[in-house]
């Protein structure tokens, strides 16, 4: 088809290249995932404000897109009742993730039913997930075999043994044997010391522990031994 056919369109112009831009600013105007930042979180509802971190280019120019109010927020769920939750921050980096069609109903009710609008990947209807980060924002001293929960300095990290430690010296360490201390001491180091002390126990006659109760001591400090650290 000539442009000569196409009213309006300047005489370089075919159907071709008018499809072609067409379909250039669809796919500039359709949103599907984008780089986001948190401005506020809702615990109550986990919803959170979020501000866009690619800005659109309008005529050349660069524009900030507005806030997106409310959007909800992922949280890691299972069944009725369990959940993980993380405390979601102002600048904690996200993935703003739009949804196909208007989300209205199933944000209010949860069920099925057709949407209240015809909006198609409007930024009205986002969702966001928190978590993936820029190159300058990585994880410091990522695991590669163990699972890890980190907060203000504490850490549960699982791989073959179990260890959990608190940012003030508290540790639960579970390999072949338990280990449960402080900064101070060990709850292995308090029993033998307890075992010890019975051990060399002088009654006020001067009378000192048979050797029957000795070798249960004794026994007993072993069993310790094969169950803490």
């Amino acid at each position: 088809m000539s442009s000569e056919n196409i009213r309006g369109l300047p005489a370089d112009y075919d159907l071709t290249a008018l499809l072609r831009h067409w379909q250039a600013d669809t796919m500039f105007s359709t949103y599907c995932h984008l780089p986001g930042r948190i401005e506020k979180f809702y615990p109550a509802d986990q919803t959170a404000d979020v501000s866009v971190s690619i800005q659109k280019q309008f005529d050349g120019r660069p524009v900030q897109l507005p806030i997106l109010p409310k959007c909800p927020v992922m949280v890691l769920t299972g069944g009725a009742t369990g959940n993980i939750t993380m405390p979601v921050a102002v600048g904690d980096s996200c993935l703003i993730c739009v949804a196909d069609r208007d989300i209205d109903v199933w944000w209010k009710t949860g069920i099925s039913a057709p949407p209240n609008t015809r909006r198609s990947h409007d930024l009205s209807d986002s969702f966001v997930i928190v978590g993936f980060r820029h190159s300058g924002n990585a994880v410091a001293s990522y695991s590669s075999t163990n699972v890890e929960i980190n907060n203000l300095g504490s850490k549960v990290s699982v791989g073959a043994a179990i260890n959990a430690k608190s940012v003030n010296g508290a540790e639960l360490n579970l390999a072949t044997k338990a280990k449960l201390a402080n900064n101070a001491t060990s709850l292995k180091t308090l029993l033998d010391s307890f075992i010890d002390i019975v051990y060399g126990q002088v009654d006020t006659n001067g009378d000192s522990l048979n050797s029957g109760t000795k070798a249960s001591l004794t026994a007993l400090k072993a069993q310790v031994a094969t169950l803490l650290e």
